[in-house]
C-alpha cells in the first residue's frame, strides 16, 4: 500500500511526515509508503490494483490517468463522472455532496498523541485568512490568541490552546478536521456564523447532540471496507 502525495517535493515530504510523528502515534516504517511525486507518469508506473481519492479537485486532475479502479471521496457537488475502463464509486455524507454511497470522513482518535500541556490561549480561525474584518468578542480580549495562518505550522498545535474562535469564512469548509479535534482534546468551542451549512456547522451541532462515536474510524467504514476488499 502507497499513500502518494501529488504536486509535492521532497522536502514537503519530510514537513509532512515531521507532523504525523508529532501528531499520530503509528508505526515508523509506515513512512516508507508516503510517496510524493511531480510526475503523473510516477503514480501510472505503481500499477496499483485500487486507488482512494479524497478530494474531487485531484479525481479532476488525474481519474483519467489513474489505471485503475478507483473510490472517491466527493468533497464537494460534482457530476459524478464515470469512467470507460474502470469502476469509480463516490463516497459522501452532506447535502452539499454528491455521492453513491453515505459516509462520513472519519478520524481514527486511538492514534492521536496525548498532549502533554494545554496553553490558556484562544486559537482564531478563519479558513480564508481573512482577519481583517472579523470582530473578536469582548470576553477573549484579555487573552493570549494565535491566528491559523496560510503556510504556517505550530509545532504540537493542539497544545497551545484550550479555546478554538472559529469565524465561518464566505463559502462552505466541506472537510473541516479542527471541529472534532477540539471536541477530542475537551477544549472550548465557539463559532461565530454566517448562515452557511457547511462541515464546520454541521460537524459542531452533531457532535454537541451525538458526541464523537460517530466519527471515530471503525472496521466496518464503508470507504475503507471498500478500500481493503
Amino acid at each position: 500500500m502507497k499513500f502518494v502525495l501529488h504536486n509535492c517535493s521532497q522536502e514537503e515530504r519530510l514537513k509532512y511526515i515531521k507532523i504525523f510523528k508529532e501528531k499520530y502515534n503509528y508505526p515508523q516504517d509506515y513512512n516508507d509508503s508516503f510517496i510524493v511525486t511531480q510526475k503523473v507518469y510516477d503514480i501510472y508506473k505503481l500499477r496499483p490494483r485500487l486507488c482512494l481519492i479524497l478530494d474531487i479537485h485531484t479525481l479532476e486532475g488525474l481519474g483519467e490517468i489513474i489505471p485503475c479502479d478507483l473510490l472517491v471521496y466527493s468533497n464537494v457537488a460534482n457530476p459524478l463522472k464515470r469512467f470507460q475502463k474502470k469502476s469509480c464509486r463516490y463516497f459522501g455524507y452532506y447535502d452539499y455532496q454528491t455521492y453513491d454511497e453515505k459516509e462520513l470522513l472519519k478520524f481514527s482518535f486511538n492514534h492521536y498523541r496525548k498532549l502533554d500541556v494545554i496553553d490558556n490561549n484562544v486559537f482564531v480561525v478563519s479558513p480564508f485568512f481573512d482577519y481583517k474584518n472579523i470582530e473578536i468578542p469582548q470576553k477573549y480580549h484579555d487573552r493570549k490568541k494565535l491566528y491559523k495562518e496560510a503556510n504556517r505550522h505550530h509545532d504540537r498545535l493542539h497544545e497551545h490552546f484550550d479555546t478554538l474562535l472559529y469565524f465561518q469564512g464566505n463559502r462552505p469548509d466541506t472537510n473541516n478536521r479542527l471541529i472534532p479535534e477540539s471536541f477530542y482534546y475537551g477544549k472550548e468551542i465557539e463559532i461565530i456564523p454566517n448562515g452557511i451549512q457547511d462541515s464546520v456547522i454541521l460537524r459542531y451541532n452533531d457532535i454537541l447532540e451525538n458526541g464523537l462515536a460517530t466519527y471515530q474510524l471503525t472496521n466496518d467504514d464503508k470507504l475503507i471496507s471498500a478500500f481493503l476488499e
